[in-house]
C-alpha cells in the first residue's frame, strides 16, 4: 500500500524509485542480512533481515542512484521521495516486515555518521544523498524501545498503539552498567514536532535498563518520536504510532 500522495506522481518515476531502492536493498541482504525458514520450521537468521535491508538501503538510496547517472539533486529528491512518501506506507501494507519504526534518524537502524539531522524536507524518515558511514563515536546504549507491559522484556516492545489513552513505558538498555552516576533525559515529540511529554533523571551506576513512562489522554494519532539522552553523549531515538 502506498501514501496517497505517491499517485500523485508519474507511474514512471514510481516505478523507478522502487527499482533503485531494490538495487540498494539487496546487496545488504549479500553484506549478511538474511531471513529463513528451513525443513521443519527451523528459523535462521536476523528476523528483522528485511527492515533493516530496507532501511539501510534506503540510506545508500542516493548514492545509487548517482552511479546510475542522477545528478545529486535528482538523487537526493528521489530518496526523500521514497524516505518520506513510499517508505512510511510500509508499516500498514501487506508486507510489514519491511518497515521499522526504529528507521528515523538516530535510531537503532540509523547508520549515517551524523545521526541527528532530520530528512531534507524535516520529516522523521531517514533520507540522505550520499553513502552513509557507520559512526565512530561509541554508543552506550545497545536499544530502547516502548512498551504497554510492566517489563523489562524486549520481547514486550511495541511500534503502536491503538489505545487512546495509553500508559507507555520506554525503557533503554545499555551495553555495559555505567561505572559512575549518568544524567539522562527522555523526550517524547507529538506528530507536529511539539514535545508532548518529557523527562529527567540520573542513572545510577552499576544499572543496565531503566524506564520512564508516559500517560496520554486522547492521544493525537500520528507518530510520535521519543528521544533518551545521556550525559556521555549517547542518544537513542525510535517512534511509536498511535492510531484509532
Amino acid at each position: 500500500m502506498r501514501d496517497a500522495a505517491a499517485d500523485q506522481l508519474p507511474s514512471d518515476y514510481i516505478h523507478y524509485a522502487e527499482a533503485l531502492l531494490t538495487l540498494a536493498h539487496e546487496p545488504i541482504h549479500l553484506g549478511g542480512e538474511v531471513y529463513g525458514v528451513l525443513g521443519k520450521g527451523l528459523a535462521v537468521g536476523d528476523p528483522e533481515a528485511e527492515a533493516k535491508a530496507d532501511c539501510y538501503g534506503m540510506q545508500w538510496l542516493g548514492y545509487v542512484a548517482t552511479q546510475l547517472g542522477d545528478n545529486p539533486t535528482d538523487a537526493a529528491a528521489i530518496a526523500t521521495w521514497v524516505a518520506e512518501v513510499y517508505y512510511p506506507g510500509l508499516e500498514n501494507s501487506d508486507n510489514p516486515e519491511y518497515w521499522s519504526a526504529d528507521c528515523v534518524p538516530g535510531g537503532r537502524l540509523d547508520i549515517r555518521a551524523d545521526k541527528t539531522g532530520a530528512s531534507p524536507s524535516g520529516g522523521t524518515a531517514i533520507s540522505i544523498p550520499g553513502p552513509p558511514l557507520v559512526s565512530t563515536t561509541p554508543s552506550s546504549i545497545a536499544e530502547c524501545w516502548a512498551t504497554d507491559q510492566d517489563s523489562f522484556d524486549p520481547a514486550d516492545k511495541i511500534s503502536r498503539t491503538s489505545d487512546p489513552s495509553p500508559s507507555l513505558e520506554f525503557v533503554t538498555k545499555l551495553v555495559q552498567p555505567p561505572t559512575s552516576d549518568l544524567t539522562a533525559t527522555g523526550t517524547v515529540s507529538a506528530p507536529d514536532g511539539s514535545v508532548s511529554y518529557t523527562t529527567s533523571w540520573t542513572w545510577t551506576a552499576q544499572n543496565t535498563s531503566w524506564r520512564f513512562g508516559a500517560q496520554w489522554t486522547n492521544a493525537r494519532t500520528g507518530r510520535y518520536l521519543v528521544t533518551v539522552s545521556l550525559g556521555d553523549g549517547s542518544v537513542c531515538r525510535y517512534a511509536v504510532s498511535f492510531t484509532r
